[in-house]
């Protein structure tokens, strides 16, 4: 079996360091065999619950093979699980207040408290567990603020002292073994498959733009509003930094190591392909805000050696920049 060290972290959500060697003792190893054998075990599951339309774009939750499908999909992949994972945290989180005002009129505001409780102990874990955790409390609470609106006190009562017991998390744990049981669990509470749709189709319809747009970058600015100017300066820095210096130190590295050889067409483009990487990755260093980024641009188009070239200029760039960015969600 050849894990990753991100698949370890990120998927199955457990805590090693990603910048040094992972000490292989045998307590570890035994805690990774066993989570990821409950991790296949419950994908496996889903692909075979989902059948044919595990392979098919879900824009819809129709039915419950659809919600199998988009819960697949994204538990498949250890980098759009943490992409999905920030808008469907912030997605709970921001429902809270409206049930809040709900069930003060209902004068249940204990119960308030206790799913804030329980909100934390999800958010305390990691990978797909965390993101199974988000999808369940989600839902209930898109269930209570849709269906009980027109319940009394009493009925309200009744249902959440049901659903919310202190063992909320550890319930939704023991059910992770296969989807049946999952949705044996779920499907009684939210009586439908459609409560989990309305949950998270802001978030379906934000990720199905970003595949079409055929960019991996573009499924992490997937948020359920406008992203703020401060997090896209960010997220662009990182971005832009990871995969440049990740091309520059082995393309550099190569170059210097290397025993001397004659300079050939081939070495010398080779070389300036790493001189070029290098000042790109220095420049993506010094992006301190929006207004860096031209910096870099220029950097990069330069490297293109299309300035001079037929045809270009900025009538025909700048619509072509302008699809980029709406195909990645960027307003």
């Amino acid at each position: 079996m050849n894990l990753s060290r991100n698949h370890i972290v990120y998927t199955l959500g457990i805590p090693v360091s990603l910048n040094k060697s992972i000490q292989l003792n045998e307590s570890l190893i035994v805690k990774i065999l066993h989570e990821q054998l409950l991790y296949e075990t419950f994908l496996d599951s889903i692909k075979n619950y989902a059948s044919e339309k595990y392979d098919q774009v879900i824009t819809t939750i129709k039915d419950w093979k659809d919600a199998a499908a988009v819960l697949g999909k994204v538990l498949s992949s250890n980098e759009l699980l943490n992409d999905f994972l920030k808008p469907l945290q912030r997605r709970v989180e921001k429902s809270i207040l409206p049930l809040t005002d709900f069930l003060k009129k209902l004068k249940l505001d204990s119960f308030v408290e206790t799913i804030k409780k329980i909100l934390t102990k999800i958010n305390s874990l990691e990978g797909w567990k965390k993101f199974m955790g988000l999808v369940s409390i989600g839902s209930i609470i898109t269930y209570i603020l849709e269906k009980l609106k027109s319940s009394g006190p009493d009925a309200v009562k009744n249902i959440l002292t049901n659903i919310l017991s202190s063992d909320f998390v550890t319930d939704i744990g023991s059910k992770l073994i296969d989807f049946k049981s999952y949705l044996g669990w779920l499907q009684p509470i939210v009586k439908g498959v459609e409560i989990i749709f309305n949950f998270l189709k802001p978030l379906i319809d934000a990720f199905a733009q970003a595949f079409k747009s055929g960019s991996a970058f573009a499924t992490k600015l997937i948020k359920e509003n406008t992203m703020k100017k401060s997090e896209l300066k960010q997220l662009i820095k990182e971005e832009i930094t990871k995969i440049l210096t990740e091309v520059a130190p082995a393309a550099t590295n190569t170059v210097t190591n290397a025993a001397p050889i004659k300079q050939t067409a081939a070495s010398t483009a080779y070389k300036k392909t790493a001189q070029t990487a290098t000042a790109l990755s220095t420049k993506a260093t010094q992006v301190k805000s929006i207004n860096d980024l031209p910096g870099v641009f220029e950097t990069w188009f330069t490297s293109l050696g299309l300035k001079d070239k037929a045809g270009v200029n900025q009538a025909s760039i700048i619509p072509k920049i302008k699809d980029t960015l709406t195909k990645m969600g960027i307003k």
